[in-house]
């Protein structure tokens, strides 16, 4: 076990870095092809996709950039970086594929997604604008439980917290799941406590009370 490091799941799930080497413990990522079938399919339906690296880079491949995409940008500091799909490199470890749009777009585009990429994919809304894309295996529950398995920790022994649809794999695995008091009814109804709201500390009152608590 590295006691001496500090981890971090990134993108979702899609990998989990030392947050001292850089290095990465493992990454579950979309290829190449994935990217091109659904950039087509994107704009064929009329919805904005941005492609997301492991680097941290977001991919557009409309010069019409969205809304959202340079929001999502501007709040997580990823380099927006607009490229017509023959100039993206092959080459890029790609973490998922978003779409991010106005909300209304993205629902008159969700009924005419061809099935099998709903089987493909792990899909999830994970919120009203957005609509993710991404390995199978990279959930943020998969994810937290092969972390504890590289670090030799039992999933009954590991926390979790969150307060949205994507957080529902970590709800759904951990040993103990902690809602936060902001999160959507399902999160609140699957999950072992409820804490305050993001706003209220309610993350570091839980650790107190579970982890540090006499």
């Amino acid at each position: 076990m590295d006691n001496d490091d500090n981890f971090v799941i990134t993108h979702n799930g899609a990998q989990a870095v030392s947050a001292k080497s850089g290095k990465a413990i493992f990454k579950h990522l979309l290829d190449f092809s994935d990217f091109k079938r659904l950039d087509a399919i994107s704009k064929e339906l009329k919805v904005n996709m941005q492609t997301i690296t492991t680097d941290s880079q977001l991919f557009v491949t409309s010069p019409d950039i969205n809304y959202y995409s340079v929001l999502d940008t501007f709040y997580t500091h990823m380099q927006l970086r607009y490229r017509p799909v023959t100039e993206v490199p092959e080459d890029i470890e790609i973490a998922k594929i978003m779409w991010a749009d106005y909300p209304e777009n993205i629902d008159n585009a969700l009924p005419n997604l061809p099935e099998d990429l709903l089987d493909k994919f792990d899909c999830i809304r994970s919120e009203k604008w957005f609509f993710e894309f991404m390995n199978p295996l990279a959930t943020k529950g998969n994810a937290a439980i092969e972390l504890g398995k590289h670090l030799g920790i039992d999933a009954s022994e590991i926390l979790t917290a969150g307060d949205q649809n994507n957080d529902l794999s970590m709800i759904e695995k951990g040993g103990f799941s902690i809602a936060m008091g902001n999160a959507i009814d399902t999160i609140k109804e699957k999950a072992d406590y409820v804490t305050d709201t993001n706003n209220n500390d309610g993350l570091a009152k839980a650790i107190e009370k579970f982890v540090f608590e006499d």
